[in-house]
């Protein structure tokens, strides 16, 4: 399709992007989403807008509120959030009052604090599997916005938990690794039924990422395998 929207996102930036380019979400097992992520070496590049265009369009076709370069298929230190139509369920004291739609580049998670909170996670990569993962309520982060700045915010409630959530795509965890060797147990079937691909989503889902040959040179320096 050749039709186009505009993105606005935190701090003024905006993205043209192309309808439609939407990517197949990776599944559970696959050796990519245990990998820690690489750095970028260079945001003045429309190789990496096009990255981030794919990572929000893969989102939002998934209603996800939050997406890792990994989950592509691509082992570079992106990330995008948007937490601005979550749900946050009564459940949970969890403040979603400043919603955040953002992409992170290079992030670092600086400091987090010692203050818990507890709440109910999913991930488009684990489909149908949710359980409740303590993390801190705040944290600060610095990352790397489109326009090459470097950034410094402080992040509290749901934004806090989608970023720390989504950072840890980049060092090769996932949410299941927080949990009890009981509930690990208790999803174990599960999680054997994904790693076969036996799910059933509404939105692409793939074990084997099939990378654009100018993304993987681009931010790997070699050919796709």
């Amino acid at each position: 399709m050749n039709e186009t929207k505009v993105l606005d996102i935190e701090g003024g930036d905006r993205l043209v992007l192309k309808e439609g380019r939407v990517m197949p979400v990776v599944l559970y097992g696959a050796p990519v989403l245990r990998r820690r992520a690489v750095e970028v070496s260079s945001v003045d590049s429309e190789v990496l807008v096009e990255v981030v265009a794919s990572l929000f369009a893969t989102m939002e076709s998934a209603k996800g509120i939050g997406l890792a370069a990994p989950q592509i298929g691509l082992p570079v230190r992106i990330f995008v959030v948007d937490t601005h139509n979550a749900a946050v369920s009564s459940r949970y004291n969890l403040d979603n009052s400043s919603p955040l739609k953002e992409v992170f580049i290079n992030p670092e998670i600086v400091w987090r604090s010692e203050e818990l909170n507890v709440y109910e996670e999913g991930c488009l990569s684990i489909p149908g599997v949710y359980a409740e993962v303590r993390r801190p309520e705040r944290v600060k982060v610095v990352y790397t916005n489109l326009r090459g700045e470097r950034v410094e915010r402080d992040l509290h409630g749901l934004p806090a938990r989608v970023v720390q959530h989504e950072y840890d795509h980049l060092e090769g965890r996932l949410f299941v690794d927080y949990l009890s060797p009981i509930m690990r147990s208790g999803l174990a079937r599960r999680l054997k039924d994904i790693e076969k691909g036996r799910v059933d989503v509404d939105y692409p889902v793939t074990h084997n990422p099939q990378i654009p040959e100018d993304w993987h040179m681009m931010f790997l320096g070699t050919k796709s395998q």
